[in-house]
């Protein structure tokens, strides 16, 4: 089970990984700027003495040495004033050198299948190559050759009981100091950032700037998510528009047509109507021609008007009394009647009259 040292060490190197990829990124110029200003403290602890180291401005200079027995003595405090001094602890990287007398390295073969997981598989092989368990050191690797024919790969490791790097830290951390990194001093794993033996690295310039770039990762991904969800919200917004403007434009397409079809229905409802009444009547033509039929030649009409299912007839007769039971024997006509007195009109020998009759709808059709 790889515990919580292992996965800090697995995130330092990652995020060593990553701000190296980063700084590629900056023009060379620049980088040769931020390169001649930077400050490097070595520490560097052997078995019976810690000795300081300054890498400043391209220049290494040893600024003193101190005794384990006497880590703390007044000479100590002095010594740390002055390195105080001459380098900024906390903009400067501090880096834990171990020398090779307290690491163990070995080369180790592998199957070339272990590749993906090589931390993990060097942490199960590492009692079979060493007197030591996996939870009592801490250790990094190199790639040292990779032979596809055999598919095997070889990997040499650096391996650092944890009783020696948590003594060198909690002294540092006595003394105000947090390394970034912890490397074998003057070994051939020195200077290559692939190794990097880990330990209990808990601030330090590193720490913080990786702090702070997580910071700002997590920032940067909120507000990316958040972005992402008020650009998904403004575009349902425009889709729920472009909907409400469809919707409303068939609403009142619906609205029209249902007036078109209550106008269409009171247009049929009318045309029924006259189609009915007409139906209902019989044509003037019609009862023109069987009130034709039923007088006698010697009478003539001299007006004719059919209004509203009533027939008024005005004309001249020999007898104008025989008119009323010759009309009122047609199935068109009835309550045939005079509607004033007949006179005689002696120049022409002839009664005259004014008569009316109801005109039945249903009389003479077919």
């Amino acid at each position: 089970m790889i515990g919580t040292a292992e996965i800090s060490t697995s995130l330092s190197r990652f995020v060593r990984w990553w701000v190296n990829e980063l700084t590629g990124c900056i023009p060379a110029t620049w980088r040769s700027i931020g390169n001649h200003r930077s400050q490097v403290l070595d520490v560097i602890v052997s078995p019976d003495r810690v000795t300081f180291r300054c890498r400043k401005a391209g220049k290494d200079v040893e600024i003193g040495q101190v005794g384990l027995e006497d880590a703390s003595a007044p000479a100590v405090r002095t010594l740390l004033n002055r390195i105080r001094r001459q380098i900024n602890i906390r903009r400067g990287a501090i880096v834990l050198g171990l020398t090779p007398q307290q690491v163990l390295r070995r080369r180790i073969v592998l199957p070339f299948a272990a590749t993906e997981n090589l931390r993990e598989v060097l942490t199960f092989e590492l009692d079979r190559h060493t007197p030591f368990r996996a939870e009592d050191v801490y250790f990094d690797y190199r790639l040292a050759s990779n032979d596809k024919q055999d598919k095997r790969i070889s990997v040499d490791i650096a391996v650092v009981p944890r009783v020696i790097v948590d003594r060198a830290t909690d002294l540092m951390t006595k003394w105000g100091m947090t390394p970034d990194r912890i490397t074998v001093a003057g070994d051939g794993f020195e200077g290559d950032d692939r190794i990097d033996l880990g330990g209990p690295v808990a601030g330090g310039h590193r720490a913080r700037f990786a702090r702070r770039l997580s910071a700002i990762t997590a920032a940067l991904a909120v507000a990316l998510a958040a972005t992402a969800v008020y650009l998904e919200f403004v575009r349902q917004q425009q889709t729920l528009s472009i909907y409400q403007g469809a919707l409303e434009q068939r609403q009142a397409e619906s609205l029209a047509a249902d007036a078109m079809k209550v106008q269409l229905a009171d247009l049929l409802n009318r045309s029924q109507y006259i189609v009915q009444q007409k139906q209902g009547r019989p044509l003037v033509a019609a009862l023109l021609d069987e009130v034709t039929k039923r007088i006698p030649d010697n009478t003539w009409f001299s007006q004719l008007h059919l209004q509203a299912g009533k027939l008024a007839v005005s004309g001249y007769a020999p007898s104008a009394s025989a008119l009323i039971a010759l009309l009122e024997d047609s199935p068109m006509l009835s309550q045939v009647r005079f509607t004033s007195p007949v006179t005689f009109d002696a120049k022409l020998g002839l009664e005259r009259f004014n008569l009316t009759a109801s005109v039945d709808p249903g009389g003479g059709m077919p």
